[in-house]
């Protein structure tokens, strides 16, 4: 019996390249098909909904702090809120009310309000200041800031824009409301929120 001598040269022309077909296609270069690697396919460790996204550690993971959770606001456009020589704290009414139920005990609360305070025309100065009172599932209210979150001065009767923002921890899943709570600190007769200006007191629910 003859035996033929293998050489490269005969295996170059005896083999034919393979023919792929399916998902990967081809014969000397090989082509995926688009949409052939699904999520399933992938070695990512963690799990794949709607609420992961995949991380550069190859993890399945939720996004983690700063998310914009829920925003609630109140706003008004009724008549004057004044105050009248009060010394004491006083509640600045439903316009400056608003009630938030944070989705997580680790979430922070953005409070924001704002309008347009005044004194009477004629006044030499005025002079007000403002604190937020937290109440917690209907717990009672209590102030969270030690010292007034704004202190406005004026003069002239003239009106001056106000806003202030503040951060707070409620740490609870309970609704919360939030009021504002206001006094003259030079005993004039203050506006704190003039006839005809709009009023706003918004709570951003924001994931720790």
């Amino acid at each position: 019996m003859a035996i033929t001598k293998v050489t490269s040269g005969t295996l170059a022309t005896g083999l034919a390249n393979a023919t792929h077909t399916g998902d990967v296609t081809g014969a000397t270069a090989l082509t995926i098909a688009v949409d052939a690697v699904d999520i399933a396919m992938l070695s990512a460790t963690g799990t794949a909904d709607a609420t992961t996204f995949l991380r550069g550690d190859n993890a399945w993971a939720a996004p983690s702090g700063g998310t914009l959770v829920n925003v609630v606001q109140t706003q008004g456009y009724t008549g004057a809120i004044n105050v009248d020589g009060v010394t004491s704290y006083a509640t600045a009414g439903s316009d400056f009310l608003v009630s938030i139920t944070p989705t997580s005990t680790s979430s922070t609360i953005l409070i924001m309000a704002g309008s347009a305070i005044g004194g009477i025309d004629g006044d030499t100065s005025y002079a007000g200041e403002l604190k937020i009172y937290r109440q917690i599932d209907g717990g009672g209210y209590a102030s969270i800031t030690a010292s007034p979150v704004a202190h406005i001065n004026g003069a002239d009767g003239k009106r001056r824009p106000w806003t202030f923002m503040y951060l707070d921890s409620p740490s609870t899943t309970s609704q919360v409301d939030y009021q504002l709570y206001m006094r003259a600190s030079n005993n004039a007769v203050v506006h704190f929120a003039v006839d005809g200006f709009s009023r706003f007191i918004t709570a951003l629910e924001i994931g720790a």
